[in-house]
Protein backbone atom coordinates (compact mmCIF):
# COMPACT_ATOMS: atom_id res chain seq x y z
CA UNK A 1 0.00 0.00 0.00
CA UNK A 2 1.40 2.97 -1.19
CA UNK A 3 0.33 6.86 0.70
CA UNK A 4 0.15 10.57 0.31
CA UNK A 5 1.60 13.51 2.44
CA UNK A 6 -2.12 13.10 3.82
CA UNK A 7 -1.78 9.88 5.15
CA UNK A 8 1.33 10.70 7.75
CA UNK A 9 2.21 12.66 10.55
CA UNK A 10 5.57 13.45 12.21
CA UNK A 11 5.83 12.15 15.30
CA UNK A 12 7.27 13.93 18.18
CA UNK A 13 10.99 13.06 20.24
CA UNK A 14 10.59 10.86 22.98
CA UNK A 15 13.06 13.57 25.05
CA UNK A 16 14.52 16.45 23.37
CA UNK A 17 17.35 18.76 25.35
CA UNK A 18 15.97 21.83 23.26
CA UNK A 19 14.80 24.70 25.14
CA UNK A 20 13.15 26.82 22.43
CA UNK A 21 12.50 26.73 18.52
CA UNK A 22 14.98 29.38 18.07
CA UNK A 23 17.52 27.04 18.22
CA UNK A 24 16.99 25.14 15.52
CA UNK A 25 18.58 26.12 12.09
CA UNK A 26 15.59 25.67 9.34
CA UNK A 27 18.75 26.78 6.75
CA UNK A 28 20.79 24.57 4.57
CA UNK A 29 24.66 25.23 4.42
CA UNK A 30 24.26 27.69 1.43
CA UNK A 31 21.75 29.80 3.95
CA UNK A 32 18.29 29.05 1.83
CA UNK A 33 15.20 27.64 3.24
CA UNK A 34 14.95 24.04 1.86
CA UNK A 35 12.59 25.64 -1.15
CA UNK A 36 12.50 25.76 -5.00
CA UNK A 37 10.17 27.72 -6.67
CA UNK A 38 8.05 26.36 -9.88
CA UNK A 39 9.38 26.82 -13.05
CA UNK A 40 6.33 28.66 -13.76
CA UNK A 41 5.57 32.01 -15.66
CA UNK A 42 2.51 32.21 -12.82
CA UNK A 43 4.84 32.13 -10.11
CA UNK A 44 8.79 33.73 -11.22
CA UNK A 45 10.29 35.91 -13.52
CA UNK A 46 12.77 38.40 -13.81
CA UNK A 47 11.08 41.06 -11.74
CA UNK A 48 10.40 38.88 -9.06
CA UNK A 49 13.20 36.48 -8.81
CA UNK A 50 15.90 38.41 -6.74
CA UNK A 51 12.88 38.69 -4.03
CA UNK A 52 12.41 35.28 -3.34
CA UNK A 53 16.54 35.14 -3.30
CA UNK A 54 16.25 37.89 -0.97
CA UNK A 55 13.33 35.57 1.63
CA UNK A 56 15.70 33.00 0.79
CA UNK A 57 13.63 31.47 -1.48
CA UNK A 58 15.63 29.23 -4.47
CA UNK A 59 14.02 30.75 -7.53
CA UNK A 60 14.01 28.74 -11.36
CA UNK A 61 13.63 30.76 -13.91
CA UNK A 62 10.94 29.96 -16.41
CA UNK A 63 11.54 28.88 -19.89
CA UNK A 64 9.73 31.44 -21.13
CA UNK A 65 11.98 33.79 -20.32
CA UNK A 66 14.11 34.10 -23.43
CA UNK A 67 16.61 31.81 -24.53
CA UNK A 68 19.99 34.07 -24.23
CA UNK A 69 19.01 35.88 -21.19
CA UNK A 70 18.36 32.32 -19.56
CA UNK A 71 21.84 31.44 -20.85
CA UNK A 72 23.15 34.36 -19.37
CA UNK A 73 21.69 34.11 -15.98
CA UNK A 74 22.11 30.92 -14.89
CA UNK A 75 25.44 31.63 -13.68
CA UNK A 76 23.44 33.42 -10.88
CA UNK A 77 20.38 31.62 -10.26
CA UNK A 78 18.48 28.35 -11.54
CA UNK A 79 17.29 28.80 -15.10
CA UNK A 80 15.18 25.87 -16.99
CA UNK A 81 15.44 24.66 -20.38
CA UNK A 82 14.11 22.65 -22.43
CA UNK A 83 15.96 19.54 -23.13
CA UNK A 84 16.99 20.23 -26.65
CA UNK A 85 18.11 23.68 -25.27
CA UNK A 86 20.33 22.05 -22.80
CA UNK A 87 21.74 20.34 -25.24
CA UNK A 88 22.93 22.68 -27.89
CA UNK A 89 23.40 24.90 -24.76
CA UNK A 90 25.96 22.32 -23.31
CA UNK A 91 28.23 21.71 -26.43
CA UNK A 92 31.36 21.77 -24.75
CA UNK A 93 32.82 22.75 -27.87
CA UNK A 94 30.79 26.27 -27.61
CA UNK A 95 30.48 26.39 -23.99
CA UNK A 96 33.94 27.88 -22.14
CA UNK A 97 33.61 28.21 -17.79
CA UNK A 98 35.59 30.46 -16.63
CA UNK A 99 37.65 29.20 -13.54
CA UNK A 100 35.63 29.63 -10.70
CA UNK A 101 32.19 29.42 -12.46
CA UNK A 102 29.10 27.40 -11.64
CA UNK A 103 26.32 27.15 -14.02
CA UNK A 104 22.52 26.16 -12.38
CA UNK A 105 20.24 24.49 -14.81
CA UNK A 106 17.25 23.05 -15.08
CA UNK A 107 16.38 20.66 -17.48
CA UNK A 108 12.56 21.31 -17.80
CA UNK A 109 10.60 18.33 -19.10
CA UNK A 110 8.25 15.95 -17.78
CA UNK A 111 9.74 12.44 -18.26
CA UNK A 112 12.94 12.03 -16.63
CA UNK A 113 13.37 8.43 -17.32
CA UNK A 114 14.14 9.70 -21.40
CA UNK A 115 17.39 8.07 -22.35
CA UNK A 116 17.87 10.92 -24.26
CA UNK A 117 18.15 13.15 -20.89
CA UNK A 118 20.26 10.62 -19.49
CA UNK A 119 22.80 10.44 -22.16
CA UNK A 120 22.79 14.33 -22.54
CA UNK A 121 23.82 14.71 -18.44
CA UNK A 122 26.60 12.59 -19.00
CA UNK A 123 28.37 14.38 -21.27
CA UNK A 124 27.91 17.70 -19.70
CA UNK A 125 28.97 16.14 -16.46
CA UNK A 126 32.02 14.52 -18.17
CA UNK A 127 32.77 17.70 -19.85
CA UNK A 128 32.32 20.42 -16.74
CA UNK A 129 32.16 17.91 -13.90
CA UNK A 130 30.48 19.76 -10.94
CA UNK A 131 30.98 23.29 -12.34
CA UNK A 132 27.62 23.14 -13.82
CA UNK A 133 25.34 21.46 -11.56
CA UNK A 134 21.99 20.30 -13.21
CA UNK A 135 18.47 19.50 -11.99
CA UNK A 136 16.54 16.99 -13.81
CA UNK A 137 13.64 14.91 -13.45
CA UNK A 138 10.36 14.27 -13.22
CA UNK A 139 10.42 10.71 -11.78
CA UNK A 140 7.64 8.29 -10.24
CA UNK A 141 9.85 5.52 -9.30
CA UNK A 142 12.94 5.30 -6.92
CA UNK A 143 14.70 3.10 -9.11
CA UNK A 144 14.00 5.62 -12.01
CA UNK A 145 15.89 7.95 -9.10
CA UNK A 146 18.65 5.99 -8.80
CA UNK A 147 19.56 5.17 -12.66
CA UNK A 148 19.29 9.67 -13.24
CA UNK A 149 21.32 9.95 -10.00
CA UNK A 150 24.17 7.40 -11.91
CA UNK A 151 23.78 9.64 -14.45
CA UNK A 152 25.05 12.43 -12.95
CA UNK A 153 22.01 14.60 -12.04
CA UNK A 154 22.90 16.68 -9.01
CA UNK A 155 18.93 17.61 -7.97
CA UNK A 156 16.13 15.49 -9.21
CA UNK A 157 12.46 16.64 -9.14
CA UNK A 158 9.95 13.81 -8.46
CA UNK A 159 6.32 13.21 -8.52
CA UNK A 160 4.40 12.93 -11.44
CA UNK A 161 0.58 14.23 -11.49
CA UNK A 162 0.39 16.15 -7.81
CA UNK A 163 0.58 19.69 -8.72
CA UNK A 164 -3.01 21.50 -8.27
CA UNK A 165 -3.16 22.65 -12.27
CA UNK A 166 -1.63 19.07 -13.18
CA UNK A 167 -3.84 16.55 -14.73
CA UNK A 168 -1.39 14.38 -16.27
CA UNK A 169 -2.38 11.57 -13.62
CA UNK A 170 -6.08 11.82 -14.00
CA UNK A 171 -5.43 11.51 -17.93
CA UNK A 172 -2.73 8.81 -18.18
CA UNK A 173 -2.95 6.66 -14.65
CA UNK A 174 0.54 7.30 -14.65
CA UNK A 175 1.46 7.75 -10.48
CA UNK A 176 3.37 7.40 -7.50
CA UNK A 177 2.20 8.82 -4.15
CA UNK A 178 3.93 11.45 -3.01
CA UNK A 179 4.90 10.27 0.52
CA UNK A 180 5.91 7.04 -0.55
CA UNK A 181 8.02 8.31 -3.29
CA UNK A 182 10.13 10.55 -1.10
CA UNK A 183 10.25 7.98 1.70
CA UNK A 184 11.60 5.12 -0.99
CA UNK A 185 13.83 7.05 -2.80
CA UNK A 186 15.41 8.75 0.64
CA UNK A 187 15.94 5.03 1.46
CA UNK A 188 17.63 4.16 -2.39
CA UNK A 189 19.87 6.91 -1.88
CA UNK A 190 21.62 5.99 1.43
CA UNK A 191 22.45 2.61 -1.12
CA UNK A 192 23.94 5.31 -3.59
CA UNK A 193 27.98 6.40 -4.31
CA UNK A 194 26.59 9.91 -5.27
CA UNK A 195 22.92 10.54 -4.95
CA UNK A 196 21.04 13.43 -6.42
CA UNK A 197 19.38 15.79 -3.92
CA UNK A 198 15.55 15.24 -3.46
CA UNK A 199 13.14 17.69 -4.46
CA UNK A 200 9.42 16.72 -3.94
CA UNK A 201 7.42 18.49 -6.58
CA UNK A 202 3.87 18.92 -6.66
CA UNK A 203 0.97 18.80 -4.77
CA UNK A 204 2.01 20.80 -1.61
CA UNK A 205 -0.96 22.45 0.27
CA UNK A 206 0.47 24.33 3.22
CA UNK A 207 3.05 24.28 5.80
CA UNK A 208 2.23 21.10 7.26
CA UNK A 209 2.61 19.07 3.56
CA UNK A 210 6.42 21.08 3.50
CA UNK A 211 7.30 19.76 6.54
CA UNK A 212 6.20 16.54 5.86
CA UNK A 213 8.05 15.96 2.53
CA UNK A 214 10.93 17.04 4.39
CA UNK A 215 11.27 14.66 7.33
CA UNK A 216 9.88 11.89 4.75
CA UNK A 217 13.60 12.64 3.08
CA UNK A 218 13.24 15.18 0.66
CA UNK A 219 16.02 17.74 1.13
CA UNK A 220 13.98 20.11 -1.17
CA UNK A 221 10.06 21.18 -1.63
CA UNK A 222 9.05 22.85 -4.86
CA UNK A 223 6.14 24.89 -4.95
CA UNK A 224 3.80 26.81 -7.62
CA UNK A 225 0.40 27.18 -6.23
CA UNK A 226 1.88 28.58 -2.67
CA UNK A 227 3.86 30.95 -4.10
CA UNK A 228 1.37 31.79 -6.97
CA UNK A 229 -0.88 33.60 -4.11
CA UNK A 230 1.74 35.82 -2.89
CA UNK A 231 1.43 38.91 -3.94
CA UNK A 232 4.94 39.27 -5.16
CA UNK A 233 4.29 36.40 -7.25
CA UNK A 234 4.78 36.65 -11.11
CA UNK A 235 0.80 35.56 -12.16
CA UNK A 236 -1.11 38.21 -13.16
CA UNK A 237 -3.18 40.16 -10.53
CA UNK A 238 -6.41 41.75 -10.98
CA UNK A 239 -8.67 43.69 -8.37
CA UNK A 240 -11.99 41.75 -7.88
CA UNK A 241 -14.38 45.00 -7.48
CA UNK A 242 -17.45 44.59 -5.28
CA UNK A 243 -20.64 43.66 -7.06
CA UNK A 244 -18.22 41.87 -9.94
CA UNK A 245 -18.69 38.03 -11.16
CA UNK A 246 -15.46 36.61 -11.82
CA UNK A 247 -16.11 36.04 -15.42
CA UNK A 248 -16.09 40.15 -15.72
CA UNK A 249 -13.04 40.82 -13.45
CA UNK A 250 -11.07 38.51 -15.81
CA UNK A 251 -11.94 40.38 -19.28
CA UNK A 252 -11.59 43.77 -17.31
CA UNK A 253 -7.97 44.81 -18.81
CA UNK A 254 -8.76 48.11 -16.38
CA UNK A 255 -8.53 45.51 -13.23
CA UNK A 256 -4.66 44.45 -14.03
CA UNK A 257 -2.77 46.15 -10.98
CA UNK A 258 0.92 46.08 -10.34
CA UNK A 259 1.87 43.83 -7.56
CA UNK A 260 5.21 45.67 -7.19
CA UNK A 261 3.79 48.81 -6.24
CA UNK A 262 3.17 50.20 -2.60
CA UNK A 263 -0.16 51.29 -3.90
CA UNK A 264 -1.11 47.31 -4.32
CA UNK A 265 0.54 46.54 -1.49
CA UNK A 266 -1.85 49.22 0.72
CA UNK A 267 -4.69 48.21 -1.45
CA UNK A 268 -4.45 44.71 -0.02
CA UNK A 269 -3.41 45.47 3.44
CA UNK A 270 -6.83 47.30 3.66
CA UNK A 271 -8.58 44.47 2.44
CA UNK A 272 -9.06 44.60 -1.09
CA UNK A 273 -9.63 41.47 -2.95
CA UNK A 274 -6.61 40.63 -5.41
CA UNK A 275 -6.38 37.85 -8.05
CA UNK A 276 -3.59 35.70 -9.58
CA UNK A 277 -3.84 33.54 -12.54
CA UNK A 278 -1.93 30.19 -12.37
CA UNK A 279 -1.18 27.74 -14.90
CA UNK A 280 0.24 24.74 -15.85
CA UNK A 281 3.56 24.75 -18.15
CA UNK A 282 1.39 22.36 -20.36
CA UNK A 283 -1.42 24.01 -21.01
CA UNK A 284 -1.94 25.53 -24.15
CA UNK A 285 -1.50 28.98 -22.64
CA UNK A 286 2.32 28.21 -21.61
CA UNK A 287 3.01 26.18 -25.08
CA UNK A 288 2.20 29.63 -27.07
CA UNK A 289 4.24 31.70 -24.68
CA UNK A 290 6.82 29.02 -25.38
CA UNK A 291 6.86 29.71 -29.30
CA UNK A 292 5.59 26.17 -29.58
CA UNK A 293 4.40 25.75 -33.08
CA UNK A 294 1.86 22.73 -32.99
CA UNK A 295 -0.21 22.64 -29.75
CA UNK A 296 0.25 19.32 -28.07
CA UNK A 297 -2.72 17.55 -26.11
CA UNK A 298 -2.62 20.13 -22.40
CA UNK A 299 -1.73 18.04 -18.99
CA UNK A 300 -2.43 20.84 -17.39
CA UNK A 301 -5.24 23.44 -16.21
CA UNK A 302 -5.41 27.39 -15.95
CA UNK A 303 -7.26 29.13 -12.85
CA UNK A 304 -7.39 32.00 -10.56
CA UNK A 305 -6.66 32.12 -7.41
CA UNK A 306 -6.95 34.80 -4.73
CA UNK A 307 -4.19 36.59 -3.09
CA UNK A 308 -3.96 35.30 0.71
CA UNK A 309 -0.09 36.66 1.81
CA UNK A 310 3.09 38.91 0.98
CA UNK A 311 6.31 37.21 0.40
CA UNK A 312 7.89 38.02 3.26
CA UNK A 313 4.72 37.29 5.92
CA UNK A 314 4.51 33.75 4.15
CA UNK A 315 8.20 33.39 4.64
CA UNK A 316 8.21 34.27 8.29
CA UNK A 317 5.71 31.80 9.04
CA UNK A 318 6.87 28.62 7.19
CA UNK A 319 10.47 29.36 8.67
CA UNK A 320 8.62 29.40 12.36
CA UNK A 321 6.71 26.56 11.85
CA UNK A 322 9.43 24.67 10.42
CA UNK A 323 11.85 25.69 13.40
CA UNK A 324 8.67 24.52 15.67
CA UNK A 325 8.51 21.52 13.89
CA UNK A 326 12.57 20.78 14.42
CA UNK A 327 12.06 21.74 18.23
CA UNK A 328 9.42 19.06 18.72
CA UNK A 329 11.77 16.42 16.93
CA UNK A 330 15.04 17.17 18.87
CA UNK A 331 16.19 18.38 15.79
CA UNK A 332 18.78 21.06 16.01
CA UNK A 333 20.22 21.37 12.44
CA UNK A 334 17.90 20.55 9.21
CA UNK A 335 20.10 17.63 8.25
CA UNK A 336 18.79 16.26 11.58
CA UNK A 337 15.60 16.37 10.79
CA UNK A 338 15.27 15.33 6.94
CA UNK A 339 15.08 12.00 6.71
CA UNK A 340 15.60 11.40 10.13
CA UNK A 341 12.76 11.34 12.26
CA UNK A 342 9.43 9.37 12.48
CA UNK A 343 6.54 9.43 10.82
CA UNK A 344 3.42 7.16 11.22
CA UNK A 345 0.65 6.51 8.57
CA UNK A 346 -2.82 7.54 10.25
CA UNK A 347 -6.53 7.08 9.28
CA UNK A 348 -8.52 9.45 7.31
CA UNK A 349 -10.42 10.84 10.21
CA UNK A 350 -7.12 11.05 12.46
CA UNK A 351 -6.00 13.82 9.01
CA UNK A 352 -9.83 15.30 9.34
CA UNK A 353 -9.21 16.00 12.89
CA UNK A 354 -6.33 18.33 12.72
CA UNK A 355 -7.08 19.50 8.71
CA UNK A 356 -8.72 22.69 10.24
Amino acid sequence: MKYTLNDIFIVQAPLSDIDSRSECNPLHSDGMLPLFTAPMTSVVDLNNYKLFIDNKINPIIPRSVDFLERKCLCGEVWCAFSLDEFILFSDPNKLYLPEGKKLYVLIDIANGNMLKLHNAIRRAKHAFGDDMQIMAGNIANPEAYAILSDAGADYIRIGIGTGSVCITSSNTAVHYPMASLIKECFEKSLTLKTPAAIIADGGIKGFGDIEKALALGADYVMCGSIFNKMLESAGETKIMKHGETKLQMELNPFNVVNQYSKETLEEFKRGVVLVKTHYGMSTKKAQKELGSDVLKTSEGIEKTQKVEYTMPKWTKDFTNYLKSAMSYTASRELYDFIGNVETIIVSNSSYDSVNK
